[in-house]
C-alpha cells in the first residue's frame, strides 16, 4: 500500500520537474522566433528589458513604484501587440510566447487559492490514479458512483416483494454512498454483503472504496484468497509481511469474495479471523462480501469468525437480490 503521503512528495517533485520543462519549451519558441524574425528578437529583448526595468524601480523608488509601472505597463502592451503581428506573420499563434503550463490553473504549481492553497483538481486527479495503480485500485476510475448505472437492473419485482430489483438496488446504493460519505463515523462501521454473483456486490464495493479513497484515507481491497496467501507467507517473505500488517492497519479494507479461498485447515479461519479481530479491536472498518448465504458463511467460518462478521452493533449485512445481471448482458 503507498502511503499518501509519499504519493504526494513524488507529484510534486514531477511537478516541478514539469516546470523545467515549461521554461525549456519557452526559451526554444523565445530562440525560434527571433532566429525567424529579426524585428521579432528586437521585441523579445526590449519586453525582457522593460520589465526588469519596472521591477528596479519598483525597489529604487517605492513611493514612485505605482506611476513608473503604470508608464512602463503601456510601453509593454505597445511591445506585446507589435510582437502578436510579427507572430502571425510567422504563420505562429498569438499565443506562442506566453508562459506554457500543462495546467493554467495552477499554472503546474499542483496548488490554488490565495491566501490559503488548496490542491488543484490536476493534482487531486492525479494523486487518485496513482493510489489506484499503487495500491491495486486499478479499476476504481470506472467503478465509482459517479458511474453505478440502475439501469442494469431489472424494472420488475423481486419474489415474494412488491419492489423491484431495480428499485431495490437504488436503495442500496444510496445507502452505500452515506456509508463511504460518512465513514469511518457511520453508525456501523463494517458492512457485510451476501447474495449470489452477478448481483453488484463488487462493483459497490468498489465504489466505496473509491469514495473513502478520494476523502483522503487509506483504502486496501484484497480477494479472501489473497488475504489467506498473505498470511500464510507473511513467516518467510516480507513484502506478504508487509502486506499483512497494512491489511490490519489501512483505514478500509475492502475484502471481495468470502468463502471463494480455498478452505485449509488451521490456516483459512485462522488468517480470516486474526485480521477482522486486528480491525475490530483497532476501530478500523472493513467491508467484506461474499456468495455465500449467512448460514452458510456461520457453517463455514465458525463463531469465532461470523460473530465478527454478524455483529449487528458494528456491522450492517446487505442482502443482495434479484437475477444475475452479468447473464442479462448488466454489470
Amino acid at each position: 500500500m503507498m502511503n499518501r503521503e509519499n504519493v504526494l512528495r513524488e507529484l510534486l517533485a514531477e511537478y516541478e520537474s514539469q516546470r523545467a520543462l515549461n521554461r525549456r519549451e519557452e526559451l526554444r519558441r523565445r530562440e525560434e522566433v527571433a532566429r525567424r524574425s529579426q524585428a521579432a528578437g528586437e521585441l523579445i529583448a526590449r519586453r525582457e528589458e522593460i520589465f526588469y526595468a519596472r521591477m528596479r524601480a519598483a525597489f529604487a523608488q517605492p513611493r514612485e513604484a505605482q506611476r513608473l509601472a503604470d508608464g512602463l505597463q503601456a510601453e509593454l502592451e505597445r511591445i506585446n501587440g507589435a510582437l502578436r503581428a510579427e507572430l502571425v506573420r510567422l504563420g505562429l499563434p498569438e499565443d506562442y510566447l506566453q508562459p506554457v503550463y500543462r495546467c493554467p490553473v495552477c499554472r503546474d504549481t499542483g496548488y490554488v487559492g490565495e491566501p490559503v492553497h488548496e490542491q488543484c483538481a490536476c493534482l487531486r486527479q492525479r494523486m487518485l490514479q496513482r493510489l489506484y495503480r499503487e495500491e491495486g485500485l486499478a479499476g476504481l476510475e470506472r467503478e465509482n458512483f459517479a458511474a453505478y448505472d440502475a439501469g442494469v437492473f431489472p424494472d420488475e419485482p423481486l419474489p415474494g416483494q412488491e419492489v423491484t430489483q431495480r428499485a431495490y438496488m437504488e436503495r442500496v446504493r444510496a445507502l452505500c454512498e452515506r456509508y463511504a460519505d460518512e465513514y469511518p463515523r457511520a453508525p456501523e462501521r463494517n458492512l457485510l454483503f451476501f447474495g449470489a454473483t452477478g448481483l453488484g456486490k463488487t462493483f459497490l464495493m468498489n465504489c466505496i472504496a473509491q469514495r473513502v479513497l478520494e476523502r483522503g484515507m487509506t483504502v486496501l481491497r484484497v480477494t479472501a484468497y489473497r488475504l489467506v496467501e498473505v498470511m500464510r507467507a507473511q513467516r518467510w517473505d516480507e513484502r506478504s509481511a508487509q502486506t499483512a500488517r497494512e491489511m490490519c492497519a489501512c483505514d478500509l479494507l475492502a475484502l471481495d469474495d468470502l468463502g471463494a479461498e480455498p478452505m485449509i485447515e488451521n490456516v483459512t479461519i485462522e488468517a480470516v479471523y486474526h485480521v477482522l479481530s486486528e480491525r475490530i479491536a483497532a476501530e478500523r472498518g472493513f467491508v467484506v462480501s461474499t456468495n455465500l448465504s449467512l448460514s452458510e458463511l456461520q457453517a463455514a467460518y465458525t463463531e469465532r469468525v461470523s460473530s465478527r462478521l454478524l455483529d449487528t452493533r458494528r456491522t450492517r449485512a446487505i442482502r443482495f437480490l434479484g437475477r444475475d445481471v452479468r447473464l442479462a448482458g448488466g454489470r
